[in-house]
């Protein structure tokens, strides 16, 4: 009766699922940014480290196969993408891309492509993204080489919201979800040059937060997970886009991750940054050698099936090893008739 009892109390305790598990999605060439359209990914690719220029491309929705996307285009050292929700005027699906000195906007049907804004010209335009949370009017936000930031409408104008000064290297931008503590409705920025980051208040006299510094670690990008999303991460050395499942960051919907670059051989992490009563939880969850992180972006689970088996497996494994020992224990207790 005990080993029965052992064996319900081991079926009974959940798994350890918190850890951070990337499996290959796609072998692709040099990926930087990647999107998903709706019906395909678009991604930028730059095949030797040393090329000053991308490609884009299109990667079919399995990714497992790669199509020439564009062929006339030719981007800057790193095109990162943002999707419109359908805030502010924006059309919905809508795709825009940072290239050299501008923005660029492409249609949903991945057919147009059209120089909508050029914040600082001849300043080259590190990263973008969408303010979803309201807090920056739904705007098209953008960082730019000289440490600007810029909120882009959809004519093109873009405003410049304050400028923090070079050797700031702003590649990551979020806006916090407004139950994010103290700093809900903040424009996240990560600086690479500086080692950290920072958080910059919506009101006009923008106060600038330090949240975390990494010394001796490049912050890449930063970013808030959504329920029920698979991530995508182009790791560029490695010459592929690395999934994380939706049950794997299931323990951190609504948690700040930062993604360091580690590229020429330095560390490339990924914390998860929560606020608490005195400041901030960080709990690093992964870290290699040079793992190059570039761009990401969040779909759909690719198969429900699929990821019902993942999240099951583990149980099933420990029910049939539970079954072979209750067969072993009935054998081995069991009476001769």
């Amino acid at each position: 009766m005990r080993y029965i009892i052992i064996i319900i109390l081991l079926l009974s305790v959940p798994l350890a699922n918190s850890e951070i598990a990337f499996e290959t999605f796609a072998n692709v060439n040099g990926p930087i940014g990647i999107i998903w359209s709706g019906s395909k990914f678009l991604i930028s690719v730059r095949e030797k480290e040393n090329e000053a220029i991308s490609k884009l491309a299109f990667l079919s929705s399995d990714g497992s196969k790669v199509e020439q996307a564009f062929p006339d285009f030719v981007g800057g050292h790193e095109v990162y993408f943002a999707i419109s929700h359908g805030l502010n005027g924006f059309p919905k699906n809508y795709i825009y891309a940072v290239s050299y000195d501008a923005v660029l906007e492409i249609d949903p049907s991945l057919i147009r492509i059209r120089n909508l804004s050029r914040p600082y010209p001849f300043d080259p335009v590190i990263f973008l993204a969408f303010d979803t949370v309201g807090t920056w009017n739904n705007t098209l936000l953008a960082t730019t080489e000289d440490g600007s930031i810029w909120s882009i409408d959809l004519s093109g104008k873009a405003e410049r919201i304050t400028v923090l000064g070079q050797h700031t290297w702003l590649e990551g931008i979020a806006v916090a979800p407004l139950n994010y503590g103290k700093i809900g409705g903040y424009l996240i920025l990560s600086s690479k040059e500086q080692e950290k980051v920072i958080a910059i208040s919506p009101e006009k006299r923008h106060k600038v937060v330090d949240i975390i510094s990494v010394a001796g670690e490049q912050p890449e990008h930063v970013f808030f997970i959504p329920p029920s999303k698979d991530l995508l991460i182009a790791m560029n050395e490695d010459k592929l886009i690395a999934r994380i499942p939706a049950e794997r960051l299931k323990p951190f919907v609504g948690s700040m991750f930062l993604v360091t670059e580690g590229e020429n051989n330095r560390t490339g992490s990924i914390y998860t940054i929560t606020p608490s009563d005195d400041g901030y939880k960080v709990e690093k969850l992964f870290s290699k050698r040079n793992p190059h992180f570039e761009g990401y972006t969040f779909i759909e689970p690719r198969d429900r099936t699929s990821i019902l088996a993942e999240s099951t497996l583990p149980y099933l494994l420990v029910a049939v090893i539970a079954v072979v020992i209750i067969i072993a224990v009935i054998k081995r207790y069991r009476k001769p008739a």
